[in-house]
C-alpha cells in the first residue's frame, strides 16, 4: 500500500518518522554528493536559491555538520534522486563536502511526490508562490480536500484555503511579478477576483503607481480598471462603427439597470449584438421571474 493509500494519519506518522533509521525499507549511510540528481519533485524551480539565501545555513554546516539527513530514493544506475532537502544538498556543493548523510527510501514515483511536496512545505523556506503552487499540486494530484491538506501540513484551513485558490487562479503574468517581489500577498488576493485580462492590467498599474494594498483593493471595489482599457474603435469602410468607450458606458448602463454584466459585439453588418450569460436555463427563468 502506497502512502496516500493509507489515509492521513499514516501520512502524518510516515513524516514524524522520516529521519528513523530503522524504518522498513529504509536506508541510512553517507552518499557522494556526485551520485545525486535533483528529483523533479522539488516544488522550488531550479536555479531559484541564491547563494546569499544559503549564507546561514552554510555556516551552520561548516561549524557542526550536515544534521539532518536528506531524503533520496535509488535509481537504476546507480545514482540517487533528491526528493527533500535541496537547501541542505546546495550547502553541500558550496562547501565543497564530497559525501552527505541520506535517508535512502524505498519509494514510488507517488510516493516519493507527495514526501517531497510535504517535506519541503513544512521545512524548507519556500516562497509563499512556491507554497502555494505545492499545495494545489498536492490536493489536485492526490485528490485531497482543503481540510486534509490542511492536516497534512499542520496549517489553519484558511491559510491553505487561500493560497490554494491564488494558485489556481492568479495568472502566469501576475505569479511572475509576485515572484520578483514587484507586489505583496496583499495585492495578489485583492486581484484574484478578476479574470486574467484584468489581474494583469490591475497589477501592473499597481506596481508603476505603487499602490498600498488598501489603495488596491479600493481601486478594484470601484472598478476604475475599466478606465486602464486602452479605447480601440471598429471600422467598416474605414468609418468608426462604435467605439470601446461606448460599449464600456453601455456595459455599465446595463449592470445599473439589470444588474447584470453583458458583452457588446459590433457586427460587420453594422448591427450591434449585446450578450447576456447566465449559469443554467432555470437562472434564466428566475431572472425574467417565468415560471418554468
Amino acid at each position: 500500500m502506497n502512502i496516500l493509500g493509507k489515509g492521513i494519519n499514516a501520512i502524518e506518522v510516515d513524516l514524524l518518522n522520516l529521519n528513523h533509521e530503522k524504518q522498513s525499507g529504509n536506508i541510512m549511510k553517507n552518499i557522494s554528493l556526485a551520485k545525486i540528481v535533483l528529483g523533479k519533485y522539488q516544488p522550488r524551480k531550479h536555479g531559484k536559491i541564491s547563494k546569499e539565501s544559503l549564507q546561514d545555513l552554510v555556516e551552520s554546516i561548516k561549524e557542526q555538520g550536515v544534521l539532518q539527513p536528506i531524503i533520496v530514493r535509488e535509481m537504476d544506475d546507480e545514482k540517487y534522486e533528491l526528493i527533500a532537502g535541496e537547501r541542505r544538498y546546495l550547502s553541500a556543493l558550496e562547501i565543497g563536502l564530497t559525501v552527505i548523510p541520506c535517508l535512502i527510501k524505498n519509494v514510488n514515483e507517488r510516493e516519493a511526490f507527495a514526501i517531497a511536496l510535504i517535506e519541503n512545505i513544512q521545512r524548507e523556506q519556500l516562497t509563499l508562490l512556491e507554497e502555494s503552487e505545492s499545495l494545489l499540486k498536492l490536493k489536485d494530484e492526490h485528490f485531497l480536500s482543503v481540510d486534509q491538506v490542511s492536516k497534512i501540513i499542520g496549517k489553519p484551513r484558511s491559510t491553505v484555503a487561500n493560497l490554494i485558490r491564488v494558485a489556481s487562479l492568479l495568472s502566469p503574468e501576475c505569479k511572475l511579478f509576485w515572484e520578483n517581489g514587484d507586489v505583496d500577498y496583499g495585492h495578489i488576493r485583492a486581484a484574484i477576483i478578476l479574470d486574467h485580462k484584468f489581474q494583469n492590467i490591475v497589477i501592473q498599474y499597481v506596481i508603476d503607481k505603487k499602490l498600498s494594498v488598501r489603495e488596491t483593493e479600493k481601486f478594484i471595489k470601484e472598478k476604475k480598471y475599466l478606465d486602464l482599457l486602452e479605447p480601440q474603435v471598429t471600422k467598416i469602410n474605414n468609418r468608426p462603427l462604435v467605439s470601446s468607450d461606448d460599449m464600456k458606458i453601455l456595459s455599465e448602463k446595463f449592470l445599473n439597470l439589470y444588474n447584470k454584466n453583458v458583452r457588446i459585439n459590433a457586427l460587420k453588418t453594422g448591427r450591434i449584438r449585446v450578450l447576456m450569460e447566465f449559469e443554467s436555463i432555470e437562472r434564466i427563468y428566475d431572472y425574467l421571474d417565468i415560471e418554468n
